[in-house]
Parts: structure tokens; C-alpha cells; sequence
């Protein structure tokens, strides 16, 4: 956006920053800085594609892996074997001794089923137990196929936020662990009132950064971001009838009642704004000064061509707000 200036003349008194009812006025130098908008974030983590693994045989179960919930599960990883009847009842011969025997011996004709997950999974419950016979059918696991985080962006900022930038987050309830990810799936609730609508987004955790269904979580993420620009507070900007002003100050000549010589600090064609007394604050208005009386004998100043001065005693402020 374009600045425009609100002139003050900073001889006597010094210039004051835009009068704040929350705030006292004070100087500031423009700087260089880092900006950026933070939107902060929310939301949980929820399961997809939640699956049942069943056994596919009648037999027994012969062998636990997965001992705990609440984990994940590669589908190169077994979770359990299944024993039909027949491999049951000979690993249960008391002329046996060693399993590893019969299993050699005998299990190219009745093999250990092991059960997998399809894909990697999350585990959400343990149905089967070791020595427990089941049928063909019977649920050994539950488990989910995805883990995905989904957030919500309240209104106002939500325009701003795209696929592709930076998630910053971390569980509500520990939050000195903090992770990455970048923003996938989103959407605004109103697209077709963009600025006032709030948004959601969803991305899939893997198993080597995720949160447990249900946890409850915080981020941050930075969609505008301008290193190294030029700052002012933003108590200094004035916006009227589309254009911004900001207070700066100038060098001045001679004062009268309706005109001011400016000798530095703006240029011919500039706008500048007109403050009302009550906007002030401890900010004080020019005194008149006419130039110092010229001593005996010296020449006297050379007039300026009239057709120089203003048109008339009423002062012309270019249509400013306050003359209207």
C-alpha cells in the first residue's frame, strides 16, 4: 500500500506519533525489521480407514507378537500365527519336544498362518490371545490404516492460509515438544466470503511423527512473512477515504495564520491530512513566526510577486476533511 504524509511542523515541540486513546503519544524512528502475521491453529487427531483383521482358518492361535495397542505396525510385521487343528494337535503330541521339529517337518503341508496388516497400521485393539482357539472369521485386530490431523483456522485470517506452508504444532497438553509438517487439504467453510470465513485443513501423520486418536493439539503457521522491511508502529497509520497517512516530520520557514512554509520534509503535489484539534493529544499546533525585524541601514527584504501568494485570505487545503 502507498503512505501518504500528515504534516506537522517539529520546530519548538517535537513531532508525536498519532494520537492513540490507549496509548500515550511517543517519538519512534522507522526501522528495519522482520514482519510476519501469525494464525494460530487447532484441532485433533482423528482414525481413517479403520480395519478388522480376521483369521482366515479355524485353528488356534499360536503365536502373539503385537502385545500392546496404541502403536504402529509395519506390513512387513506379523502380528500373530494361526494354527489349523491339524498342526495344533500334533504341536500338542507329548511325543513332541521341540516345535521347531514338528514346524520343520511338517509345515510345508500345514503352515503357520501369519496375520498382517495390508498396509502399515495403527493399532486400536488386540481381539486375539495366545493358545485361544477361534474360528474362520473370528476378529484378531482392530486397526487403523491413516492417523490424520485435522485443524481448524478461525475467521479473519483464514484467506491467507494455502497448501504448502508451514504447520508449526504441538499436543495441547505438552506442548515443549514441538513438530513440522506442511499444510495439505484446505478449505474455507465460506468460499464465497473468503475474508470472514473460517477454514479447516487435514493432513496424514506417519509412524515416525504422529499424536494418539483424540489428541487434542495447537500450532501456528506464518502465511505472510517480509524480512528485513521497513516498520513503523501500526498506532501511526491513519487510513481515510482509501488512502494511509503517516505522521513525519518537516522543516519550516516562515508561519502565518492560514499558511506554513515548509523548507524540508515534502514535496510539491504531495497529500498530507488536516488533524482536528481533539486528535492532537500533547501534539500542539505551529505558532505564527514572521521573519525578524531587519536592522537599521540594512536593505529591506525583496518582495515576492504577489501572483506567488495564495489566491485569497481563506486557505485552499486541497479539499481536506475538515474545510467541508
Amino acid at each position: 500500500m502507498r503512505f501518504r504524509r500528515a504534516l506537522w511542523a517539529t520546530t519548538a515541540a517535537a513531532l508525536a506519533a498519532w494520537p492513540v486513546a490507549t496509548r500515550a503519544q511517543e517519538i519512534f524512528q522507522v526501522r528495519r525489521g522482520d514482519i510476519h502475521i501469525t494464525v494460530h491453529v487447532s484441532g485433533t487427531v482423528v482414525t481413517q480407514n479403520v480395519i478388522t483383521l480376521t483369521s482366515t482358518i479355524p485353528g488356534r492361535v499360536e503365536d502373539l507378537y503385537a502385545q500392546s495397542t496404541g502403536a504402529w505396525a509395519l506390513n512387513s510385521a506379523v502380528l500373530s500365527d494361526v494354527a489349523s487343528a491339524h498342526l495344533a494337535a500334533m504341536l500338542d503330541s507329548p511325543t513332541t519336544t521341540d516345535k521347531s521339529v514338528v514346524l520343520a517337518r511338517w509345515g510345508s503341508d500345514y503352515p503357520l498362518i501369519p496375520v498382517r496388516c495390508p498396509q502399515d497400521c495403527y493399532l486400536l485393539k488386540i481381539s486375539a490371545h495366545a493358545g485361544n482357539w477361534i474360528s474362520s472369521g473370528d476378529p484378531l485386530f482392530t486397526a487403523a490404516q491413516t492417523l490424520r490431523l485435522t485443524g481448524t483456522v478461525p475467521a479473519g485470517n483464514a484467506y491467507l492460509i494455502r497448501d504448502g506452508q508451514w504447520l508449526t504444532y504441538w499436543a495441547k497438553d505438552d506442548p515443549k515438544d514441538k513438530f513440522r509438517m506442511p499444510v495439505g487439504n484446505f478449505e474455507l467453510d465460506h468460499p464465497g466470503e473468503s475474508e470472514n470465513s473460517s477454514g479447516r485443513f487435514a493432513m496424514d501423520m506417519t509412524p515416525n511423527q504422529y499424536f494418539p486418536p483424540g489428541t487434542a493439539w495447537e500450532g501456528v503457521i506464518i502465511p505472510v512473512d517480509h524480512p528485513n522491511a521497513l516498520l513503523v508502529p501500526t498506532a501511526a497509520v491513519v487510513a481515510f477515504r482509501g488512502e494511509l497517512f503517516l505522521p513525519l516530520p518537516v522543516s519550516t520557514g516562515i508561519t502565518t495564520t492560514a499558511w506554513t512554509e515548509i523548507s524540508a520534509g515534502a514535496g510539491e503535489g504531495e497529500d498530507y491530512l488536516v488533524l482536528k484539534d481533539s486528535q492532537l493529544g500533547k501534539a500542539v499546533r505551529d505558532e505564527v513566526r514572521t521573519p525578524a525585524p531587519v536592522p537599521a541601514g540594512s536593505a529591506a527584504p525583496q518582495a515576492q510577486d504577489s501572483t506567488a501568494q495564495p489566491p485569497s485570505q481563506q486557505p485552499d487545503y486541497g479539499g481536506d476533511i475538515y474545510t467541508q
